[in-house]
């Protein structure tokens, strides 16, 4: 069984390359081929770390590696791919045919789309036993079964603050911000009944949800913070600044990763000290995005930059790739990287091991 790792994150960003804007949307099915509880915490007191929001790299970047001339197979999938999540066998993606669509996460065939009533929206997350997705009619939220593809789906009452955030799946439930001002409402639905099993106050504008390291962490890209919620009593137990506009996250490698898109930053943040312990230059402001961990990596979905590759021992950037697509998710486990480019209506499948510059 394979480690899975899963992301979150994506808006229209800015237009692709010339190379591959005249791409145009496939008919479906795409095609793989291979191209070269309720209560008001008291209020927290945060903390300061050494963060600089300034898009400006603190290292040489490294040259950037053309990912058409690699090894990677290009997958053509319509109308638009956006989200990506692994679990089980298949890797699930947002804005494929009706709904979501399920690729073969060995070879990169397209298996098929599920219909998701309500429409799909925000970043997925997987666990137990499923890949998950919130509704932004209704709103609700939606499982789909990782072997069979059979959609549940749970009405949840309030609104989707952001379609551009995340929910979060872990630490005894699913995780999903409700609410249109502020404060917002945490809520823990029951994996199992669908039901929700908790609600807790979170203060400001919060949006995006991610579970890991035995915690919650909810992030309000508004006032460039991170809330580390204990999911057992719903406190909030740290606040920690990040950089600006921090509006994906990321769980692994011993630490929480934020893609923070106006400083063009990422945040890593020491689950220890609930500080930020490093601040990675991406050398240019993101819009829509997603960062990942996986495979041993930290990786970023970009714009003007297609992807770029962490190394977390040295927190820096030890590779870029192009070409600028658009806006898109990415997705990593222990084989292969996924990246997604809704507007060029693509996906491509890396292995580590066919990187080749």
């Amino acid at each position: 069984m394979l480690l899975i790792v899963m992301v979150a994150a994506c808006s229209t960003g800015p237009g692709s390359s010339g190379q591959l804007a005249g791409t145009a949307a496939p008919p479906a099915p795409p095609a793989a081929t291979t191209a070269p509880a309720s209560a008001t915490p008291p209020p927290p007191t945060p903390t300061t770390p050494a963060t600089v929001n300034s898009p400006k790299p603190t290292l040489a970047l490294p040259h950037p590696i053309d990912l058409l001339k690699t090894t990677a197979t290009k997958i053509d999938a319509g109308p638009s791919p956006d989200f990506i999540v692994l679990a089980g066998e298949y890797a699930f993606v947002s804005g494929i045919g009706n709904g979501i669509g399920r690729f073969d996460q060995a070879t990169g065939e397209f298996v098929d789309s599920v219909t998701i009533p309500g429409d799909s929206c925000e970043a997925l997350d997987s666990g137990f036993g499923a890949a998950w997705t919130a509704t932004c009619r209704g709103p609700g939220l939606a499982r789909i079964d990782a072997v069979t593809g059979v959609v549940t789906t749970a009405d949840l009452g309030g609104q989707i603050p952001d379609p551009e955030a995340s929910i979060g799946v872990g630490e005894s439930g699913v995780w999903i911000i409700v609410g249109s001002g502020s404060p917002r409402t945490l809520l823990r639905v029951d994996p199992v009944t669908m039901s929700v099993a908790a609600t807790y106050e979170i203060p400001g504008r919060p949006t995006a949800v991610r579970a890991g390291l035995g915690s919650v962490w909810v992030s309000d890209p508004t006032l460039d913070r991170i809330h580390r919620v204990d999911p057992a009593t719903g406190s909030i137990v740290a606040t920690i600044l990040v950089g600006d506009q921090p509006q994906f996250m990321a769980v692994g490698e011993r630490a929480l990763w934020t893609m923070d898109q106006v400083s063009g930053t990422v945040s890593r943040v020491d689950p220890a000290t609930n500080r930020v312990a490093a601040t990675i230059q991406l050398g240019e402001q993101v819009r829509g995005g997603d960062v990942a961990v996986g495979g041993g990596s930290v990786w970023l979905r970009g714009s003007r930059t297609l992807l770029f590759r962490i190394d977390p021992a040295r927190n820096e950037i030890v590779e870029r790739y192009t070409p600028s697509a658009g806006s898109g998710s990415v997705a990593v486990d222990d084989d292969a990287i996924w990246i997604t480019a809704h507007d060029i209506t693509t996906i491509w499948r890396l292995e580590h091991t066919g990187i080749v510059e």
